[in-house]
């Protein structure tokens, strides 16, 4: 097995080869290798704010290129020009958008598709604390704690 660029602790890589990659050598290369490699800048429109397809106008206005996920208000960015720093933008600032890893916008991408069944338990309070609500359509019960210092 070839060395990483990144040091992948040796106890990691030997618990996911037993449990996920036995007699798979090749796919556990291509996953310890993709673990090196940047996550893609994502964005998700706050549609409390401005519709996807405005906010689709705005950025193609930008020269901004944004790349679907499977998450339809979650979008890859990539900007040419790089002058002002994306959270720095104005889209940013009028609160457009939110800078976040496609991971941390599913549950409530998941969660607005079983409407009838939603329990959800926030640790602290966040943005998603706001956004959990109406894309649920303000069904469910949602419980949100933000712990004193």
């Amino acid at each position: 097995m070839k060395k990483h660029k990144s040091e992948i602790n040796e106890r990691f890589v030997e618990y996911f080869r037993e449990n996920f990659f036995a007699d798979k050598p090749e796919e556990l290369e291509k996953f310890l290798e993709s673990l090196t490699k940047p996550l893609p800048k994502t964005i998700r429109v706050n549609t409390t704010r401005i519709s996807v397809e405005d906010f689709k106008a705005r950025a193609m206005r930008n020269n901004w290129t944004l790349t679907p996920t499977n998450n339809p208000t979650v979008f890859r960015i990539d900007r040419t020009e790089i002058k002002i720093p994306l959270g720095h933008t104005l889209e940013h600032l009028l609160g457009y958008f939110y800078i976040q890893e496609l991971s941390a916008s599913m549950s409530v991408h998941y969660l607005a598709e079983r409407t009838s069944e939603n329990l959800d338990f926030r640790v602290q309070n966040s943005v998603s604390s706001f956004t959990v609500p109406p894309r649920t359509a303000h069904s469910g019960t949602h419980f949100s704690h933000e712990s004193l210092r």
